[in-house]
């Protein structure tokens, strides 16, 4: 009897304790490297008896952004935990593991997983043009390549610095661009970043190519 006794209060005190369950913890998402952020997001269910709080997410890098945190999902209610990553000059197969803490009658650790594949849209090599001091002062050259099915517009290039004069051309019959920078004089050290500003669809992304003199 006292057995019997013993183990229904031990049932009763695992239903009381929340329960938290995911419908999918792996988000596989695509973006280009034009795209400012994409947003992933992941669904759950509490199927216990108590209220979850979602009390931290850890994206694990400073260009995840969660959001969603600090809700309180009842029993029964499903919740959302969304991500913000944030593309900047990230390409290629990004991965990260998302660490949820909720808060019920006691604290869960959940781990989701997030990748990413960033297409690379525009080429810029090289991002450095160097110069020595008391040399003739000739044209240097970096090479814009944009991917396959993409219809880019450049807004004309701009010096932040001085010291350089630059201007974008386009290689005939083909969709690169060619940035030509000129420095105005080697006669002392120079430090400048020449932006361009690149356009598709609504959105845009500033390419930014070092020039120095040293």
């Amino acid at each position: 009897m006292l057995r019997f006794l013993a183990l229904g209060i031990s049932l009763g005190l695992l239903s009381v304790r929340g329960a938290v369950t995911w419908s999918t913890d792996q988000v596989e998402l695509r973006a280009t490297s034009l795209d400012p952020k994409v947003t992933a997001t992941y669904r759950f269910k509490n199927s216990g008896l108590v209220a979850e709080r979602v009390a931290r997410v850890d994206g694990g890098c400073s260009c995840t952004v969660p959001k969603g945190v600090g809700a309180l999902v009842a029993p029964g209610e499903s919740g959302v935990v969304e991500i913000d990553f944030l593309i900047g000059d990230r390409t290629g197969l990004q991965e990260r593991v998302i660490t949820v803490v909720t808060e019920g009658a006691t604290e869960a650790v959940h781990r989701l997983n997030l990748s990413l594949r960033i297409q690379e849209v525009l080429t810029v090599r090289p991002r450095l043009l160097l110069w020595t001091k008391g040399e003739a002062p000739t044209s240097k050259r970096t090479e814009i390549t944009v991917s396959d099915g993409f219809e880019i517009e450049f807004d004309a290039p701009v010096v932040v610095g001085g010291g350089f004069t630059a201007v974008l051309e386009r290689s005939q019959g083909s969709s690169t661009r060619v940035l030509v920078v000129t420095p105005d004089s080697l006669a002392s050290v120079q430090n400048s970043e020449i932006k361009l500003t690149a356009r598709h669809a609504g959105r845009e992304k500033t390419l930014v190519v070092f020039s120095l003199v040293r």
